[in-house]
């Protein structure tokens, strides 16, 4: 009887100690992908965030969330009815949802993020818990941005631009070049810039230059 006790006390700590672990991954993944996750039970409001939420967020990790009514204070007031819409459409018709927001840090810094939020029902259809997840896709968003104005430099420059592979093909022109040189678009594309060749330079220049190009 003893022995049997004890191994199912061992068992139960096995268990224990795999849990625990799992508890840890899942806690190192949702650093890494800046993502969060929240419930909240709807007769309660008792709202549960992961560390990372609050993290997200840069509030204080403690055992009670802010609840639903709580935390509109976090976000920009037209997320804040777009969010609205989409937990009653939730709660209304038993579907997920999904929307980008931009929350306020209690610093007056603005991060956006992507909500994912499901409804949990019990077995006579009434919903009884939201839950799902919160994202920071700050860096991302930034990124793209980024491409759209370096993009709108291509487009609208004034300069000519060339775009080529490693092996001198050209791959993109912008409309400044179709200007300049007279050649269209589908003209260049794959040619290499030697089809501007003007014979006014010898081929050391040429050479210098596709050295210089290639460093």
């Amino acid at each position: 009887l003893v022995e049997g006790f004890n191994g199912l006390l061992g068992r139960v700590a096995e268990q224990q100690s795999t849990l625990l672990r799992q508890h840890a991954m899942l806690a190192r993944t949702e650093t890494v992908a800046h993502l969060g996750s929240w419930q909240g039970e709807l007769a309660t409001d008792r709202v549960t965030w992961s560390e990372e939420l609050f993290e997200i967020f840069q509030l204080e990790v403690s055992d009670q969330a802010p609840s639903f009514a709580e935390q509109e204070k976090l976000y920009l007031s037209p997320d804040l009815l777009r969010w609205r819409d989409a937990v009653a459409d939730a709660i209304a018709h038993h579907r997920p949802y999904e929307i980008e927001m931009t929350i306020i840090r209690p610093d007056g810094s603005q991060r956006f993020c992507v909500v994912r939020g499901e409804v949990e029902v019990d077995e006579f259809g009434t919903v009884v818990r939201l839950y799902g997840s919160l994202q920071d896709v700050t860096e991302a968003k930034l990124a793209q941005l980024r491409v759209r104005l370096a993009a709108n430099v291509f487009d609208y420059a004034h300069e000519g631009i060339t775009i080529t592979s490693a092996e001198g093909k050209i791959l993109e022109v912008n409309e400044a070049f179709c200007r300049i040189t007279g050649y269209s678009r589908d003209e260049v594309i794959g040619q290499t810039p030697n089809i501007l060749k003007s014979g006014r330079q010898d081929a050391a220049f040429y050479q210098e230059m596709w050295h210089t190009l290639q460093t």
